[in-house]
C-alpha cells in the first residue's frame, strides 16, 4: 500500500543518517557497547510489532514501530558518538537531521503538487520522475551541500567534460 511504502521510506531516511555515526563509533573502539545497546533496541522491533498486530493494528502500523526503534537508535548512536569523539549533538541536529527533514518536506510538498498536474499514465510517471530527480538534485546541491562540496562537484563535472566531451 502507499502508506506502507511512505513509512518504509521514512525508516530508510532515519537509517541513512545513522550509518556515518556507526562508522565513527566503530572507529573509537566502543563497538561492544554500541552493538549491545543498539542491537537490543532493534531486537524489540519484532515483539512490539507482534503486539501491535495482535491488538488489531493494520499491517502497515508495524512500520511505526520500526520508525520508533530507528529514532531511538539514532538518539543512542548520537549519545555514544558524543561521548566517544566529542561531537556536538546540536551540530548533528542542524547539519544533518534538520537539513534532511526540510529537504524531505519541501520535496514532498513540491513534487505532490507537480504530480497532481498530470494524469496517471506511464509518460506522466516518467516526466514526474525526471522532474523529481532534477528538483531534489538541485535542492540538495543548493541547500544541503557545503561550499567545498559544491566546488568539488563542479570540478568533477568540469573534469569529465574536458576529458571526454562527447562521451566516447
Amino acid at each position: 500500500t502507499p502508506e506502507f511504502l511512505r513509512l518504509t521510506l521514512f525508516v530508510i531516511l532515519i537509517d541513512s543518517m545513522t550509518n556515518p555515526m556507526s562508522v565513527a563509533i566503530q572507529a573509537t573502539g566502543k563497538v561492544r557497547d554500541f552493538s549491545l545497546i543498539v542491537g537490543a533496541i532493534l531486537s524489540l522491533d519484532l515483539p512490539v510489532a507482534y503486539l501491535v498486530l495482535k491488538s488489531g493494528g493494520m499491517p502497515y502500523t508495524v512500520m511505526y514501530v520500526s520508525i520508533l526503534t530507528s529514532a531511538i537508535c539514532l538518539f543512542v548512536r548520537l549519545m555514544i558518538m558524543k561521548r566517544g569523539i566529542s561531537y556536538s549533538a546540536r551540530r548533528f541536529f542542524v547539519d544533518v537531521f534538520l537539513k534532511n527533514i526540510l529537504l524531505t518536506g519541501l520535496s514532498l510538498a513540491v513534487l505532490s503538487s507537480v504530480k497532481r498536474q498530470f494524469p496517471d499514465s506511464i509518460p506522466s510517471l516518467l516526466l514526474v520522475s525526471l522532474i523529481s530527480i532534477a528538483f531534489v538534485g538541485t535542492a540538495i546541491y543548493a541547500g544541503c551541500l557545503t561550499r567545498g562540496e559544491r566546488m568539488f562537484i563542479r570540478e568533477k563535472i568540469a573534469e569529465k567534460i574536458v576529458r571526454n566531451p562527447f562521451g566516447n
